[in-house]
């Protein structure tokens, strides 16, 4: 009798995790498994668009629901991956532009922390994860600053075939350029810009144009650099430039934005933000020089004496 006790006590004490009849009726388990179904759905479709990232919030509040649920948290990473800070606000002042990095950097390790505990739930149930998962996470390594993690992470996920090979490119060239390694990064910059296809997705190419030209800016070829910006916009519009910058750093992306106001003759809006670039804490001597170089040529030129007599 004892016995009989002692097995009923820990029938009831143990976890309730639903066995096959049990799942059946379980409406808490059954509501978490059509939102993965749905999530999946998302997640299989085309890269990150801007609707998915204004829903996040509204899949953010699932997630708290079905906190294990591995393709809830991979989409709601994503989301959070490609939602940009408001650039223009930041550029008003020191304090805004501290304001504007703190939020990039907080979406940026929520989304890591989705993405960890996806492949952390993904390895307890000795399943698969989502194809995009270790590329999102070298993905939010990245924007973070974190190039050597990112490296590894992209190299493993263009070693699986997890992405198609130009998205990998793409960011193994920034890795490349974050880490100064211009060689490896050109190469891989312009292998993206090869891969990507042209015909029916030219968001793919254009996105590697805009990389390109950020690669070579920083090896010093600006003619060529210029070149690839504008034809970037020639051939697509503003909104690859945006899917390009959130890749990137905060200090980076005001980089970037600078340069293509400049090579598009946008002169106040390029000065706004290469003074914005200059008061960030991150750029080491040799970009503060490029950086400084570019802003000099916006500078009006002195007026001879022999013009002003």
């Amino acid at each position: 009798m004892p016995m009989l006790v002692l097995a009923f006590t820990l029938a009831v004490s143990a976890p309730s995790h639903p066995v096959v009849w049990g799942r059946l009726g379980a409406r808490p388990w059954s509501e978490c498994q059509e939102l993965g179904r749905r999530a999946g759905a998302l997640l299989a479709g085309a890269q990150g668009s801007r609707q998915e990232s204004e829903d996040s919030k509204h899949w953010q509040g699932l997630v708290a629901r079905c906190p294990r649920v591995v393709e809830l948290l991979v989409l709601v990473a994503r989301a959070h991956l490609i939602r940009l800070v408001d650039l223009s606000a930041a550029t008003a002042d020191r304090n805004s532009l501290e304001a504007a990095a703190r939020e990039h950097r907080a979406a940026r390790e929520q989304a890591l922390e989705y993405l960890l505990t996806a492949l952390e739930e993904s390895d307890l149930r000795r399943e698969v994860p989502p194809s995009e998962t270790r590329y999102l996470r070298a993905y939010a390594e990245l924007s973070l600053g974190r190039h050597d993690v990112a490296r590894r992470d992209a190299m493993r996920a263009r070693e699986r075939g997890d992405v198609q090979l130009w998205r990998t490119e793409r960011m193994l060239a920034l890795c490349a350029l974050f880490a100064g390694d211009l060689g490896s990064a050109l190469a891989s910059a312009h292998r993206a810009v090869l891969e990507a296809p042209s015909d029916g997705r030219t968001r793919d190419r254009v996105q590697s144009r805009y990389v390109y030209a950020l690669v070579l800016d920083r090896a010093g070829a600006l003619a060529a650099a210029r070149d690839e910006l504008r034809r970037a916009r020639q051939e697509g519009s503003v909104q690859q430039r945006f899917d390009v910058e959130t890749l990137l750093p905060l200090h980076e992306r005001l980089y970037l934005v600078a340069l293509d106001h400049q090579a598009h003759d946008e002169i106040p809006q390029a000065m706004r933000y290469w003074e914005a670039y200059l008061r960030c804490p991150e750029p080491e001597a040799p970009e503060r020089e490029l950086a400084e170089r570019h802003r000099r040529e916006l500078l009006p030129l002195p007026v001879s004496v022999s013009e002003s007599t």
